[in-house]
């Protein structure tokens, strides 16, 4: 009988957290699977994140501790104001300048190192420790910098942080053993940066398998009809666009529209609320609580302005929640995937078109309670199929092997 070859994994990105600490979850999730599995698992992170709630110890320049049987690693950056500033992007500078005097002893002998981006520039140091501990290095495109600064920054592809950023990725292209894409349809974009065809691997991000699918039973409703919104209450999100549409139906008793979340469009938002009789908007509650909470909705909307680097795939953590919570989806996003058509668990509308966003309304609260739960459950099955972490991790493992 064959036995399964221990792997030992370090994760490397500077935003990854913990259940406690905050955002991002990603390497905490990958991490709990594969240590159930049997395998060993390292986290670097920085001791700073915008996306944090509570900050890891910071006291030295490189703080261990084990949580969980995880071994974690905060490297001491410094803070930032703003999540767009010339602070973060030293934040990023600092972070990979002190990855080349981490002190490995301290860590497993790592066999794969995965690198996470938005900042490729650990990519440096990541190589050197593959030769040093003859590992594998994965590079993990989050976000496709500097491609975002481009399109969205307006910078120009001769722009020296451009540039500079971009000698990065190419490199990672051209030298990890794998490229681990949460976007479906960046292959060809990666290969224009240098990546060779086999070394694309599509890892999405997904859902906690711990949770057992029959605890999260629909709720059943006997009066209006509960349009729901879980999570940042962002300009990003599209949530103007979904009140618009409430507005419209201000004249349906039996619909009202659910906001649940902070964010920095949370005060315009709320204004706008308070004007209408059929918008609430509630408090954000913990991950722990957030699938419950999703029970008291019948439908649950998730939008994003568009944006054109949109055309290689999206996969919001979001979506998967509402799949999991049993929940029909409004997709409003112009994507180059359709996971909510694939799964066949809900509508897509063209993002601007309120009309389409009303009659995708309508048309859900014209089935009966038996054909929304219905639906709902094809996204249940279409998430716990695709989409667990302990699927996923094991898609890690045999990119390692290969």
């Amino acid at each position: 009988m064959s036995t399964l070859k221990k792997e030992t994994v370090w994760f490397v990105s500077q935003y990854a957290g913990a259940p406690d600490i905050g955002m991002q979850y990603r390497q905490y999730q990958f991490a709990k699977e594969l240590i159930a599995m049997g395998h060993e698992v390292a986290i670097v992170s920085s001791t700073y994140s915008h996306l944090f709630r509570k900050l890891p110890p910071n006291e030295n320049k490189f703080n261990f501790e084990n949580r969980e049987m995880i071994h974690y690693c905060w490297v001491r950056t410094p803070a930032y104001a703003k999540s767009i500033s010339i602070g973060r992007f030293w934040n990023m500078l600092v972070f990979a300048w002190r990855l080349f005097f981490l002190p490995t002893h301290e860590l497993p002998k790592p066999t794969v190192i995965v690198v996470s981006s938005p900042s490729m520039l650990p990519i440096q140091v990541a190589l050197k420790w593959r030769k040093k501990f003859q590992a594998k290095v994965f590079f993990e495109v989050r976000d496709i910098w500097p491609l975002t600064l481009m399109e969205l920054g307006g910078l120009s592809k001769y722009h020296p942080l451009v540039a500079f950023m971009r000698y990065f990725e190419k490199k990672a292209y051209r030298k990890s053993d794998k490229i681990i894409s949460l976007l479906p349809c960046a292959k060809a974009h990666f290969m224009d940066g240098g990546m060779a065809e086999s070394k694309f691997v599509y890892i999405p991000n997904g859902i906690d398998s711990n949770i057992p699918p029959n605890s999260l039973t629909p709720i059943e409703k006997t009066n209006k009809l509960v349009i729901g919104y879980g999570g940042s209450l962002g300009k990003a999100n599209a949530l103007d666009f979904l009140l618009d549409a409430a507005e419209e139906l201000r004249h349906r008793e039996d619909i009202e529209f659910i906001l649940m979340g902070k964010g920095d469009d949370e005060i315009h938002l709320k204004e706008r609320a308070n004007k209408m009789k059929n918008v609430t908007v509630l408090p954000p509650v913990e991950k722990k609580d957030f699938l419950e909470k999703l029970g008291t909705f019948d439908i649950c909307y998730l939008g994003l302005r568009a944006d054109p680097l949109f055309r290689f795939g999206v996969s919001p953590n979001k979506l998967f929640d509402y799949m999991q919570a049993g929940k029909p989806i409004i997709y409003n996003i112009d994507s180059g995937n359709k996971p909510v058509d694939e799964a066949q668990c809900g509508i897509s509308v063209t993002p601007g078109n309120k009309l389409e966003l009303i009659a995708a309304i309508e048309t859900l609260a014209q089935l009966t309670h038996e054909e929304r739960i219905a639906m709902g459950l094809r996204g249940r099955a279409f998430v716990l199929e695709h989409h667990t972490y302990h699927f996923l991790a094991k898609k890690i493992i045999d990119s390692a092997k290969n």
